[in-house]
Protein backbone atom coordinates (compact mmCIF):
# COMPACT_ATOMS: atom_id res chain seq x y z
CA UNK A 1 0.00 0.00 0.00
CA UNK A 2 1.06 3.32 -0.71
CA UNK A 3 1.07 6.51 1.45
CA UNK A 4 -0.66 8.13 -1.46
CA UNK A 5 -3.57 6.23 -1.89
CA UNK A 6 -4.59 5.61 1.84
CA UNK A 7 -3.40 8.66 3.64
CA UNK A 8 -5.61 8.35 6.32
CA UNK A 9 -4.34 4.86 7.12
CA UNK A 10 -1.21 6.58 7.50
CA UNK A 11 -1.97 9.69 9.36
CA UNK A 12 -3.82 7.04 12.16
CA UNK A 13 -0.90 4.62 12.48
CA UNK A 14 1.17 7.77 13.56
CA UNK A 15 -1.35 9.27 15.65
CA UNK A 16 -0.97 5.78 17.27
CA UNK A 17 1.90 5.33 17.66
CA UNK A 18 2.02 8.94 19.61
CA UNK A 19 -0.67 7.80 21.87
CA UNK A 20 0.40 4.77 22.57
CA UNK A 21 3.84 3.50 23.95
CA UNK A 22 5.13 0.45 22.10
CA UNK A 23 7.63 -0.47 24.70
CA UNK A 24 7.09 -4.04 26.16
CA UNK A 25 5.19 -4.20 29.64
CA UNK A 26 6.77 -6.15 32.66
CA UNK A 27 4.25 -8.17 34.47
CA UNK A 28 3.31 -6.70 37.54
CA UNK A 29 2.47 -8.93 40.81
CA UNK A 30 -1.22 -8.75 41.39
CA UNK A 31 -2.19 -8.69 44.55
CA UNK A 32 -6.08 -8.07 45.23
CA UNK A 33 -7.32 -6.98 48.50
CA UNK A 34 -10.72 -6.61 47.77
CA UNK A 35 -13.24 -6.27 45.14
CA UNK A 36 -11.99 -2.60 44.58
CA UNK A 37 -8.46 -3.50 44.52
CA UNK A 38 -9.24 -6.20 41.68
CA UNK A 39 -11.07 -3.46 39.70
CA UNK A 40 -8.32 -1.15 40.55
CA UNK A 41 -5.36 -3.66 39.03
CA UNK A 42 -8.24 -4.61 36.16
CA UNK A 43 -7.64 -0.75 35.24
CA UNK A 44 -4.09 -0.77 35.82
CA UNK A 45 -3.40 -3.51 33.48
CA UNK A 46 -5.71 -2.39 30.63
CA UNK A 47 -4.00 1.20 31.13
CA UNK A 48 -0.57 -0.09 31.03
CA UNK A 49 -1.53 -2.04 27.79
CA UNK A 50 -3.12 0.54 26.09
CA UNK A 51 -0.46 3.63 26.56
CA UNK A 52 1.17 2.94 29.78
CA UNK A 53 -0.20 6.04 31.64
CA UNK A 54 1.48 8.20 29.48
CA UNK A 55 -1.48 11.49 29.41
CA UNK A 56 -3.89 9.14 28.39
CA UNK A 57 -7.03 8.56 29.91
CA UNK A 58 -8.47 5.09 30.48
CA UNK A 59 -12.08 6.03 30.34
CA UNK A 60 -11.35 7.75 26.34
CA UNK A 61 -9.53 5.05 25.24
CA UNK A 62 -12.38 2.79 26.18
CA UNK A 63 -14.85 5.56 24.73
CA UNK A 64 -12.77 5.25 22.05
CA UNK A 65 -12.47 1.74 21.56
CA UNK A 66 -16.31 1.09 22.19
CA UNK A 67 -17.34 3.58 19.52
CA UNK A 68 -15.10 1.71 16.90
CA UNK A 69 -16.27 -1.28 17.94
CA UNK A 70 -20.28 0.14 17.79
CA UNK A 71 -19.20 1.46 14.00
CA UNK A 72 -18.12 -2.43 13.13
CA UNK A 73 -20.92 -4.04 14.73
CA UNK A 74 -23.62 -1.74 12.93
CA UNK A 75 -21.49 -2.96 9.85
CA UNK A 76 -21.68 -6.00 10.28
CA UNK A 77 -25.51 -5.73 11.45
CA UNK A 78 -26.06 -4.08 8.05
CA UNK A 79 -23.62 -6.79 6.35
CA UNK A 80 -25.89 -8.87 7.88
CA UNK A 81 -29.53 -7.43 6.97
CA UNK A 82 -28.66 -7.18 3.09
CA UNK A 83 -27.97 -10.78 3.66
CA UNK A 84 -30.89 -11.99 5.42
CA UNK A 85 -32.78 -9.73 2.72
CA UNK A 86 -30.89 -11.90 0.09
CA UNK A 87 -31.49 -14.88 1.25
CA UNK A 88 -35.17 -14.04 1.96
CA UNK A 89 -35.50 -12.98 -2.02
CA UNK A 90 -33.39 -16.25 -2.85
CA UNK A 91 -35.76 -18.58 -0.66
CA UNK A 92 -39.15 -16.99 -2.25
CA UNK A 93 -37.53 -17.24 -5.92
CA UNK A 94 -37.07 -20.80 -5.08
CA UNK A 95 -39.98 -21.45 -3.57
CA UNK A 96 -41.57 -19.31 -6.67
CA UNK A 97 -39.93 -22.08 -9.04
CA UNK A 98 -40.74 -25.20 -6.75
CA UNK A 99 -44.24 -24.15 -7.05
CA UNK A 100 -44.13 -23.15 -11.02
CA UNK A 101 -42.02 -26.71 -11.23
CA UNK A 102 -45.06 -28.34 -9.32
CA UNK A 103 -47.53 -26.76 -11.61
CA UNK A 104 -45.73 -27.89 -14.64
CA UNK A 105 -45.31 -31.54 -13.42
CA UNK A 106 -49.34 -31.59 -12.21
CA UNK A 107 -50.16 -30.14 -15.86
CA UNK A 108 -47.62 -32.94 -17.52
CA UNK A 109 -49.18 -35.36 -15.16
CA UNK A 110 -52.70 -34.85 -16.19
CA UNK A 111 -52.12 -34.28 -19.85
CA UNK A 112 -50.50 -37.85 -19.82
CA UNK A 113 -53.68 -39.22 -17.58
CA UNK A 114 -56.02 -37.29 -20.48
CA UNK A 115 -53.80 -38.96 -23.14
CA UNK A 116 -53.84 -42.53 -21.83
CA UNK A 117 -57.68 -42.41 -21.53
CA UNK A 118 -57.79 -41.60 -25.12
CA UNK A 119 -55.64 -44.29 -26.26
CA UNK A 120 -57.66 -46.53 -24.43
CA UNK A 121 -60.74 -45.03 -25.83
CA UNK A 122 -59.41 -45.12 -29.21
CA UNK A 123 -58.56 -48.71 -28.42
CA UNK A 124 -61.94 -49.67 -27.80
CA UNK A 125 -62.70 -48.29 -31.12
CA UNK A 126 -60.56 -50.10 -33.51
CA UNK A 127 -61.57 -53.36 -31.44
CA UNK A 128 -64.87 -52.23 -32.06
CA UNK A 129 -64.16 -51.63 -35.33
CA UNK A 130 -62.12 -54.43 -36.39
CA UNK A 131 -64.36 -57.33 -34.91
CA UNK A 132 -66.80 -56.69 -37.83
CA UNK A 133 -63.96 -56.87 -40.07
CA UNK A 134 -62.28 -60.07 -38.45
CA UNK A 135 -65.74 -61.51 -38.21
CA UNK A 136 -66.02 -60.85 -42.26
CA UNK A 137 -62.39 -61.93 -43.02
CA UNK A 138 -63.05 -65.46 -41.49
CA UNK A 139 -66.23 -66.03 -43.27
CA UNK A 140 -64.55 -65.14 -47.05
CA UNK A 141 -61.47 -67.07 -45.50
CA UNK A 142 -64.18 -70.19 -44.99
CA UNK A 143 -65.67 -69.60 -48.45
CA UNK A 144 -62.45 -69.68 -49.90
CA UNK A 145 -60.83 -72.84 -48.61
CA UNK A 146 -64.95 -74.05 -50.17
CA UNK A 147 -64.38 -72.85 -53.38
CA UNK A 148 -60.68 -74.32 -53.21
CA UNK A 149 -62.41 -77.29 -52.41
CA UNK A 150 -64.87 -77.41 -55.31
CA UNK A 151 -61.91 -76.42 -57.27
CA UNK A 152 -60.53 -78.87 -56.54
CA UNK A 153 -63.50 -81.49 -57.58
CA UNK A 154 -63.70 -79.80 -60.80
CA UNK A 155 -60.09 -80.46 -61.84
CA UNK A 156 -60.58 -83.76 -60.45
CA UNK A 157 -64.07 -84.25 -63.06
CA UNK A 158 -62.11 -82.96 -65.83
CA UNK A 159 -59.53 -84.79 -65.53
CA UNK A 160 -61.81 -87.71 -65.58
CA UNK A 161 -63.16 -86.60 -68.43
CA UNK A 162 -59.95 -86.05 -70.17
CA UNK A 163 -58.93 -89.62 -69.62
CA UNK A 164 -62.50 -90.63 -70.72
CA UNK A 165 -62.12 -88.80 -74.06
CA UNK A 166 -58.18 -89.74 -74.70
CA UNK A 167 -59.96 -93.60 -74.32
CA UNK A 168 -62.68 -92.47 -76.99
CA UNK A 169 -60.30 -90.28 -78.98
CA UNK A 170 -57.72 -93.21 -79.21
CA UNK A 171 -59.99 -95.65 -80.69
CA UNK A 172 -61.66 -92.61 -83.03
CA UNK A 173 -58.36 -92.40 -84.30
CA UNK A 174 -57.50 -96.12 -85.11
CA UNK A 175 -61.28 -96.28 -86.78
CA UNK A 176 -60.46 -93.03 -89.05
CA UNK A 177 -57.09 -94.07 -90.29
CA UNK A 178 -59.00 -97.61 -90.74
CA UNK A 179 -61.66 -95.28 -92.90
CA UNK A 180 -58.49 -93.95 -95.00
CA UNK A 181 -56.89 -97.08 -95.80
CA UNK A 182 -60.28 -98.34 -96.71
CA UNK A 183 -60.99 -95.23 -98.95
CA UNK A 184 -57.62 -94.94 -100.40
CA UNK A 185 -58.05 -99.03 -101.31
CA UNK A 186 -60.79 -98.09 -103.38
CA UNK A 187 -60.11 -95.16 -105.25
CA UNK A 188 -56.80 -97.45 -106.38
CA UNK A 189 -59.40 -99.94 -107.28
CA UNK A 190 -61.27 -97.75 -109.18
CA UNK A 191 -58.27 -95.73 -110.61
CA UNK A 192 -56.96 -99.53 -111.83
CA UNK A 193 -60.14 -100.91 -112.90
CA UNK A 194 -60.89 -97.77 -114.74
CA UNK A 195 -57.68 -97.30 -116.90
CA UNK A 196 -56.75 -101.07 -117.00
Amino acid sequence: MSNENHPRETDLSQSEERKLDLTPVQPQEVRPQGKSSLIKSVGDFFGSAFGGGKNQDLGALMEEFTSEMTLVAEGLSQDQDRLNERCARLEARQTESEERLHQRLDDVEEDLHEQRDALRDLSGQIKDRTQPLEERLDKAEERLKRAENVLAEVKKAEAKKARGNEKWGGTLRQVTILAAIVCGAWVLTTIINKFF
